[in-house]
Parts: C-alpha cells; sequence; structure tokens
C-alpha cells in the first residue's frame, strides 16, 4: 500500500520552510510520494494579498522540480471557488484507493480544524498530521490517531502574505 502526504495550502508563495517541512514528513513517515496542493481560494483568508492561483501553481512546479517524491495536483485550482481540504480528500480517495492518505497540517490549523468543513469526516478519509513550530505547547497527548510533532520545525518561516 502506497503512503501519500496531502500538503495543501495557499502557497502564497511557495518558499523554502515549505520544502523543508515537506521533506521532513516525507522521510519522517516513510511517505512514497507528497502532494503539493494550492488551494484556488483559501475559505479562512482574504483575498487581498493572494496571487493568482496559476501563478502560485507555476511557482509551485519549479520549486517541486527535481524532487522524486513531490508532485502537484492542480485540483482544487481546476475545480475553482472555495477550496475545502473535504471535497480534495474525496476527490484524491477515489483516485487512490489502494494508498494510505496523509493530510499534512500545521498546528496553527488544527487549532480551527472544528471550524473545517465536514471535519469530523476527514478522519475517515486520511491521517492527519499536525506539525508543530519549535514554540508550540508540548503536551499534545491527548489527541487520539493524529501524528503530532512529527516534525519540530526550528525554522520560524512563513509566508509573506498570511
Amino acid at each position: 500500500m502506497n503512503k501519500i502526504g496531502i500538503f495543501g495550502g495557499t502557497f502564497n508563495p511557495p518558499h523554502f520552510g515549505h520544502m523543508i517541512l515537506a521533506e521532513g514528513v516525507v522521510e519522517a513517515l516513510k511517505l512514497d510520494k507528497l502532494i503539493f496542493i494550492p488551494a484556488y481560494t483559501p475559505p479562512h483568508k482574504t483575498k487581498a494579498n493572494i496571487i493568482e492561483p496559476a501563478h502560485r501553481l507555476k511557482m509551485l512546479k519549479l520549486a517541486i522540480d527535481g524532487n522524486k517524491y513531490f508532485d502537484i495536483s492542480d485540483i482544487e485550482i481546476k475545480r475553482g471557488g472555495t477550496s475545502f481540504t473535504y471535497d480534495t480528500l474525496q476527490s484524491l480517495k477515489e483516485k487512490h484507493k489502494d494508498s494510505k492518505l496523509f493530510l499534512i497540517i500545521g498546528m496553527d490549523n488544527y487549532r480551527d480544524f472544528c471550524y473545517w468543513k465536514n471535519y469530523n469526516l476527514i478522519f475517515d478519509l486520511c491521517e492527519v498530521v499536525v506539525l508543530k513550530r519549535s514554540n508550540d505547547e508540548k503536551n499534545q497527548q491527548h489527541f487520539i490517531n493524529i501524528y503530532i510533532g512529527v516534525l519540530c520545525s526550528k525554522w520560524d518561516i512563513s509566508s509573506l502574505a498570511s
């Protein structure tokens, strides 16, 4: 069974922090592949400072070029409208029936996870991997079926426009 990581986000713009985290997750979870999925319109961000989806997709393609573990999907950009993780995971699960999916999110996203569309059903589609930064709280043992702290980045890197 293939193990596929799903790394969605705005990628506004994609940067070294994304690549460092992605490589760390591939290594830590022994993934066969990690798919970057840029959002068309993220549901929890304003459009004011977001680069056009086609440009973010092109930058991401350049950023992952040459890494045999990295792939990219334009599923959310082709779909258009607001990008919801649940919808994307449903489509990917159909496409990769014989694979185990791992959704990669940051602790900042996990804190708001209960506000995501069909958040409780996401656990039926994949394992959720929560990455925490070095300054995140240490006691995460109450989470079930979630990999917390697989990778603890010492780099405090984020996109210019959050």
